[in-house]
């Protein structure tokens, strides 16, 4: 499971939509803040919380993170539901729901008709429907400027069994354009927190685990108390043996009073069971108040953190993480759900030096993406040994890779996003860019991989060769990614325009929108969680593995500005071990073969094409410096060239 660590204020609003099989909710976040300060590492998680809600509603989804939608697409026979599955049911057992409620759709003008519902069958006849009309949460293009909610009666009370799980949700016939009727919490979990369908889609799709649950609730006639829910913490998933952690346990406080003491409990793998006991009287509970992490009580209904000092991690290798917070203000939780992750440790005097990989979501249609522009500029400028990987992961734009695809769906819900090495999810501004990266290189990583470039096949591919050795064992694989520099120009919307966001690396002074030249542009990836069988199904310690592979360089532009960059991925977590990046300009296109040159003239600095095909025209590093059609000629300086024509290719000398 990922660690999804986010600092999103109230200002949340989606402005595009993806048209891939599943999770299509992609938001993008807005802050109300300015960008160009350095949040605090504890302020990431900060979060529009629900706490304004009456009294008698109750959800396990309290905090709101994002509102989805379709961008500028309609979408007819959109439903959306989140499940009170049989470990709730049963907490929940004899209390009477007689309302339900929704954060609003988030939407410029005008209203949509919705239908809420409550069923035990997704499929079947629904228990109970109640018609309602939404105006919605006023959005403008600065986010939203307002929180509301819709919430119905239903005709009479119903009564939660303890043996029957049951559905609430949402529907509506049409979705118009602009209107995001989803909004959910952003925390990852394994069960059904978000299913959807829309326009007749085979069955419902859970989105679950990228996005979280919907921010749906029951108005009931008593509200459970004394329950929580960990929905993350700040353990990474690769450690040193014999650290002892301090950690920021994210806590959901599901009761309808402050939280004001915790106690949570972690297992590691086969260590025995550490608890832990965090409280507002000695200062190791916060929460969220004007944009800070305060000591204190977590409010009802609300997100906090709790510190717990001194976890213990003694053994090496591969190990399970379950967390789970089984008591709240002194008392038993009813709901005990763990959190589960997953950690590698690697042995004591072993590992390797650990390259740190940011992969950036982001889409010329995003106003707010200029941030992560110079946020990647600046770690580029200032990382030039290799220890930082950057690679702009383009969605719904001229410049979207769709082999990226299933990274997407599985890793981001809001844009702009970065994700690191597969493990956590920042705000692609440099300073938490940086704070980033001085973590994850500071630890040494499982692997290592080295990449060379043994031959480029003019403009069609490059074949490669991947050496990876390991400090741990298991199961591996590689992914190689091409990406480009000196994308473009395109259009970029730019919210930092005229500057009412402050400094935004010169963007504050250009137009919206305005015309950028992308770098670090992903045009490719094989695979997105990597090949398979690219790696031995179990590595061993101590051995080396290669792996060939031709790396296909179509949508490349320019192969002097293209690179290739190797990572290890760990197959059991997703976590990217280590990687590697070589650019292509720093090889020699190779394999020039002595045929028949009769196809070619050179004179008086013109190289010529004769007969039926085209050419290509290389220099010596392989940068690409013509393209010529069949019977033309393209003038060239005096040196040494390549030139490639029917598959072939043929040195050639320009005087």
């Amino acid at each position: 499971m990922k660690n999804i660590y986010t600092f999103i204020s109230m200002a949340l609003v989606a402005s595009g939509a993806f048209a891939f099989k599943t999770a299509p909710f992609n938001g993008e976040s807005v802050r109300t803040a300015n960008p160009d300060q350095a949040f605090p590492a504890m302020a990431k998680m900060q979060r529009v919380t629900s706490s304004n809600l009456p009294n008698n509603f109750w959800g396990y989804n309290c905090d709101i993170s994002s509102w989805g939608g379709f961008g500028k697409q309609t979408v007819t026979g959109f439903q959306m539901a989140t499940e009170y599955d049989s470990s709730l049911v049963k907490v929940l057992a004899g209390k009477k729901i007689s309302k339900l409620a929704v954060v609003s759709p988030a939407m410029k003008s005008g209203s949509i008709k919705m239908t809420m519902f409550l069923t035990y069958d997704l499929d079947g006849e629904r228990a109970v429907e109640v018609p309602f009309t939404s105006t919605g949460c006023p959005m403008t293009d600065q986010g939203i400027s307002a929180l509301k909610y819709d919430i119905v009666d239903l005709p009479e009370p119903i009564v939660i069994e303890a043996d029957k799980p049951f559905f609430i949700g949402v529907s509506a016939d049409e979705v118009k354009a602009e209107i995001y009727p989803m909004v959910y919490d952003g925390m990852s979990y394994d069960g059904k927190g978000i299913l959807y369908t829309f326009n007749g889609i085979n069955g419902w799709q859970n989105a679950s685990s990228s996005n979280g649950s919907l921010c749906m609730y029951l108005g009931l006639d008593e509200n459970p108390e004394n329950i929580a829910r960990i929905v993350g913490h700040s353990v990474g998933l690769q450690e040193n043996p014999g650290k002892t952690n301090s950690l920021e346990v994210q806590v959901m406080n599901l009761c309808q009073k402050p939280l004001s003491s915790l106690e949570a409990q972690f297992v590691v793998g086969s260590q025995a069971v550490q608890t832990f006991t965090a409280s507002s009287s000695d200062k190791t509970l916060y929460y969220a108040a004007n944009e800070q992490w305060t000591p204190g009580s977590i409010p009802a209904r609300s997100f906090g953190l709790a510190l717990c000092n001194g976890l213990e991690i003694t053994q090496t290798g591969r190990m399970a993480i379950n967390a789970s917070a089984t008591k709240v203000n002194g008392n038993e939780n009813p709901w005990v759900i763990p959190y589960t992750s997953s950690l590698i440790v690697v042995p004591e005097g072993q590992g390797y030096k650990r390259n740190v990989v940011v992969e950036e979501g982001t889409g010329t249609w995003c106003p707010w993406c200029v941030r992560g522009i110079v946020g990647m500029e600046y770690m580029t400028e200032k990382y030039t040994d290799g220890s930082y990987i950057g690679i702009a992961v383009h969605a719904n734009d001229r410049m979207q890779a769709t082999s990226y695809a299933p990274m997407i769906q599985s890793y981001y819900s809001n844009f702009p996003t970065a994700i690191v090495n597969r493990d956590a999810s920042i705000d692609p501004n440099s300073q938490e860019m940086e704070q980033a990266y001085q973590y994850y290189s500071a630890i040494r990583g499982a692997g290592q991989v080295e990449l060379d470039i043994e031959k480029i096949n003019g403009t069609t591919d490059a074949d490669v060769k991947a050496t990876a050795e390991f400090a741990v064992p298991g199961k591996y694989a590689i992914a190689y990614v091409v990406k480009e520099n000196g994308v473009g120009p395109y259009q970029q919307q730019n919210a930092y325009a005229g500057g009412r966001y402050g400094a935004m690396g010169g963007f504050e002074k250009k137009g919206n929108p305005c015309s950028v030249v992308f770098n670090d542009v992903a045009i490719n990836i094989f695979d997105a969680f990597g090949i398979e069988g690219s790696l031995p199904e179990n590595v061993e310690t101590g051995k080396q593995y290669t792996d060939s592979y031709s790396v296909s360089l179509k949508g490349v532009k320019d192969i002097a500005n293209t690179s290739i960059v190797a990572m290890i991925i760990d197959q059991e977590t997703g976590l990217i071990i280590n990687a590697t990046e070589k650019k292509l300009k720093t090889v020699g296109i190779s394999g020039v073969e002595a045929e028949d040159a009769r196809q070619i003239e050179v004179e008086d600095g013109m190289i010529s094409v004769n007969g039926n095909e085209g050419a290509e025209v290389y220099t010596i590093d392989g940068r690409r410096v013509a393209s010529i059609s069949a019977g033309n000629g393209a003038s060239v300086d005096a040196g040494i060239y390549i030139v490639r024509v029917g598959g072939k290719s043929v040195k050639v000398f320009v005087k």
